[in-house]
């Protein structure tokens, strides 16, 4: 069976220069048949008709004033791949990202599929997949490797998805009613998560269905919006003798948190009551709003965008070698990715550092670290490597995210 038209669907709400990173990534993805949704403000189209590979092949909505939930579902109506795969405007996805995901979807029973999120150091996982109750109560999904599992959900226990790097079938989507726009900043995909549920429809988790999202940890300005959600999942699909209970592992999960940016020195003593405060009173908040269903989306399908990228070239040229050289290295892989190439950039100096991945917006990814120092996590602290071998092993690595290369070709000494 073909792989399935995608449409890939991005929110972009007051980042346009990260929406504009996204959108490089997006033009080298390596996939038979997609299109681009773009739903944002006016700062994020203006990026969109900014990208010199974008022009005339992207679908835009404007959001100005609609909320995350509300502005996905203006995505899916405009979607018209069968299947509608979900990426932040903060994160990027490796150029075989797409094809892993929608590989699941060939199997009629899968209704949705989940990516692994990579995290700040582009190498390990911030985000693995899990299950979740309707009490909000989450455990990790085992995985014997990195081949991809079909779990079938049961009423009230979820797969859930991360909205950073999701997929489901596009008649699902409209027949569940999307995303509920009554969650302002969480909950969202564990609401429809459950909703899948109650039909006890099959998710796929894919572990090489990788995308990077490096935000920087910061701490949140207000908890009054993580209450206020809280309350309404649970509302929704919890009994209230849970309620409790559940309420009370999520205050003292934010306290936590709010107390590890405290050690970090984000903030001050006084903030932990201040916004532990606000999250009382999202609560109390989410106590009141009414729980309308989602409002219908039209199943009408409009006519498909595909993307097609300016350069069609497909092979994977790896360019490595000291940071001595990083200059000029940097200039070869600028030069590869214009081409169309999907291009790795592997420096490296005589230490044990740990290794660093992030993606130049010129259309190429950087490696950085210690030539003896680890990439795998976990893995050996240190290893005594040759740097013709260890930049071959690091192309072992990325194979299944970018493809097959041939460092020998295209390496720097």
């Amino acid at each position: 069976m073909t792989l399935p038209t995608v449409s890939v669907v991005v929110v972009g709400q007051g980042r346009p220069a990260a929406l504009a990173r996204c959108l490089a990534g997006l033009a080298r993805l390596r996939y038979p048949d997609f299109e681009i949704v773009v739903v944002a403000d006016a700062p994020g189209l203006q990026a969109v008709e900014a990208h010199p590979d974008l022009f005339g092949q992207v679908k835009t909505r404007s959001i100005d004033g609609a909320n995350a939930q509300a502005a996905r579902n203006a995505g899916i109506a405009a979607a018209a791949g069968e299947v509608v795969a979900f990426i932040a405007e903060d994160a990027v996805p490796e150029p075989l990202w797409l094809q892993h995901l929608a590989a699941p979807f060939r199997d009629p029973r899968a209704s949705a599929a989940g990516g692994y999120v990579i995290g700040d150091d582009g190498i390990g996982p911030r985000w693995t997949g899990q299950s979740i109750t309707a009490a909000n109560e989450t455990a990790p999904l085992a995985m014997e490797d990195d081949t991809p599992a079909l779990f079938t959900a049961e009423p009230g226990l979820g797969i859930g998805t991360s909205g950073t790097n999701m997929a489901a079938r596009r008649e699902v989507l409209t027949r569940l009613g999307g995303f509920d726009p009554a969650f302002r900043s969480s909950f969202a995909e564990a609401d429809l998560n459950l909703r899948l549920s109650a039909e006890r429809g099959s998710t796929a988790l894919v572990p090489l269905a990788q995308v990077h999202c490096g935000t920087a940890a910061r701490a949140p300005d207000t908890l009054s919006e993580a209450g206020a959600d809280l309350m309404i999942f649970l509302r929704k699909h919890a009994p209230p003798d849970r309620h409790d209970r559940a309420t009370t592992e999520e205050r003292a999960r934010h306290r936590r948190r709010l107390e590890r940016h405290l050690v970090a020195g984000r903030i001050e003593p006084r903030d932990i009551s201040r916004r532990m405060a606000r999250f009382e009173t999202g609560l109390a908040e989410g106590r009141q709003h009414p729980l309308d269903p989602p409002p219908p989306l039209s199943d009408a399908t409009p006519d498909f965008l595909p993307y097609r990228p300016v350069q069609t070239r497909t092979d994977h040229r790896v360019f490595g070698g000291g940071l001595w050289r990083a200059a000029r290295l940097r200039e070869a892989a600028r030069q590869a990715a214009r081409t169309g190439a999907t291009v790795t950039l592997i420096l490296t100096d005589l230490s044990a550092r740990p290794h660093r991945v992030r993606f130049d917006p010129a259309g190429y990814w950087e490696q950085t670290g210690g030539l003896f120092g680890p990439s795998a996590r976990p893995g050996p602290r240190v290893r005594l490597w040759r740097r013709a071998d260890r930049i071959a092993a690091e192309c072992r690595r990325v194979t299944p995210l970018r493809g097959e290369s041939d460092f020998a070709v295209s390496r720097g000494n």
